[in-house]
């Protein structure tokens, strides 16, 4: 028998009907049993006053400082119960943002009764409710939130209902967090700019007390807007010939006015507080000051800090020890070099037995190569090297005083019959693993450290990158 175009079309309707029937009665089962969830609704972060996270033993309560939102606690948390404490307000900031657009359903997994949530993580001793609240007392949002499946995906559960779906919730990681981890962990942070004055008292290598003392300058210039940009740092007492550097000294202050927890320990755990191994105070152009004890049983892997009139010790990033305890002419200037292109005739670089020289050409932005002939120079590459070059500064000084030449060395070339150069040593890496070469320039004693990725890019200007 041979179906016509018509039986065609009506079975293709009988067909699509019972499709509808079918997904009718899942449906209708599935609201028997709870409602069909096929997203999770948008929740604007300001409209969250409180936010809880619960398991079968503890429930962690975040509030916001002030409900009002044109006031300044507005966007700062504090941690409720199970322990009172300033949040983390970074922490909850991510963690809203996931919800402020709307979290659609990735998949359905399972609809319903007889449900074994274990497999999901969702069973009462493992699973998390997360609940958002506004102004009420009611939850705008409440999700159980089981294992992870892929990324930041989890198997969820809307309360009240027994559909086990998959969506993009963030991830578990964050709600496993204990509630000292949603403490604040920014312990100090202030305007390097506004910092004054500061001290550091510690002990020389000799065992003899030492007490640095840097006062700031008046100010000298202005910023593109006109506005006065602070004074460099002095030193008082300073020994003849040592000039600190500017921006390190900016980056010291920066160090010692933002400080960030890795971990809080116990008021009583053995730092080495009561013999400090260095103690620090910043004053504040508003009079205030703060204080940083650093204690003596910190290490290369971490700093052990106490903050202000704070009882808890800090677990903070080992460079803030080393800033403390760093000799003071580790700040000197780092300034090597500071040219004039209308000044030079030519600059030499030796490497690997081979020199090439480049040469600005007289009345144009371009280079030439001068030696060896017939070679054309990387325009790009000249141009960014001179932007190094005619502003070097150094990473810092090598704690190695011993200095092997390599044999490569760029020497500049003054119209004025003047010559300055600069000889690489041995590579080497800093006190943070970074790669690093040494160099010393003629007419100075130090051995300098340059960047690893500076030297390439002096070299590649000659051909030698």
């Amino acid at each position: 028998m041979r179906l016509v175009t018509k039986t065609w079309v009506l079975l293709a309707a009988v067909v699509a009907l019972g499709s509808m029937e079918l997904l009718s009665l899942r449906e209708e089962m599935a609201r028997e049993q709870g409602a069909l969830v096929e997203a999770i609704p948008a929740l604007a972060p300001s409209k969250v006053r409180r936010i809880e996270i619960s398991t079968a033993l503890e429930k962690i309560r975040l509030e916001r400082v002030s409900a009002e939102k044109d006031s300044e606690g507005f966007d700062q948390w504090r941690i409720v119960t199970p322990i009172e404490a300033e949040a983390d307000s970074a922490q909850i900031t991510a963690l809203l943002r996931v919800f402020a657009g709307g979290i659609p359903i990735e998949a359905h997994v399972e609809d319903g009764g007889g449900t074994d949530w274990k497999q999901y993580g969702l069973e009462d001793q493992d699973a998390r409710l997360l609940e958002l609240f506004g102004e009420g007392d009611v939850p705008v949002i409440s999700v159980l939130v089981g294992r992870n499946t892929v990324g930041s995906t989890s198997f969820i559960r809307i309360p009240g209902t027994d559909e086990v779906v998959r969506a993009d919730v963030g991830g578990r990681a964050r709600l496993d967090r204990a509630a000292s981890e949603w403490r604040n962990r920014q312990v100090l942070l202030l305007d390097g700019k506004q910092v004054s004055r500061f001290t550091i008292a510690r002990e020389r290598a000799d065992g003899a007390p030492e007490t640095l003392v840097f006062v700031r300058g008046p100010s000298t210039e202005t910023d593109t807007a006109g506005r006065p940009v602070p004074g460099a740092f002095a030193l008082e007492g300073a020994p003849g010939g040592l000039t600190l550097d500017s921006e390190v000294m900016e980056a010291v202050v920066d160090t010692l006015a933002k400080i960030r927890a890795g971990a809080f320990q116990n008021p009583d755990y053995d730092a080495g507080m009561d013999d400090p191994a260095a103690e620090a105070v910043l004053q504040m152009n508003d009079g205030t000051s703060h204080r940083i004890r650093l204690g003596n049983r910190s290490s290369g892997e971490a700093s052990f800090l106490r903050v202000d009139d704070r009882p808890e010790v800090v677990r903070a990033a080992s460079q803030i020890g080393r800033v403390l305890l760093a000799p003071v002419t580790d700040w000197r200037d780092r300034a090597l070099l500071r040219l004039e292109r209308a000044d030079i005739e030519g600059m030499a670089l030796t490497d690997g037995g081979l020199t090439v020289v480049l040469a600005p050409e007289t009345g144009t932005d371009r280079w030439t190569v001068t030696q060896p002939a017939n070679l054309d120079a990387d325009q790009v590459a000249a141009e960014q090297m001179f932007g190094i070059v005619g502003t070097l500064r150094a990473a810092g000084l090598s704690p190695d005083a011993a200095f092997a030449p390599t044999g490569t060395r760029l020497e500049i070339r003054m119209k004025d019959g003047r010559r300055q150069s600069l000889e690489w040593g041995q590579r080497v890496k800093d006190a943070d693993g970074r790669p690093m070469v040494q160099v010393r320039l003629s007419g100075r004693p130090e051995i300098w450290l340059l960047r690893e990725i500076t030297s390439q890019e002096i070299k590649r200007a000659f051909g030698r990158g």
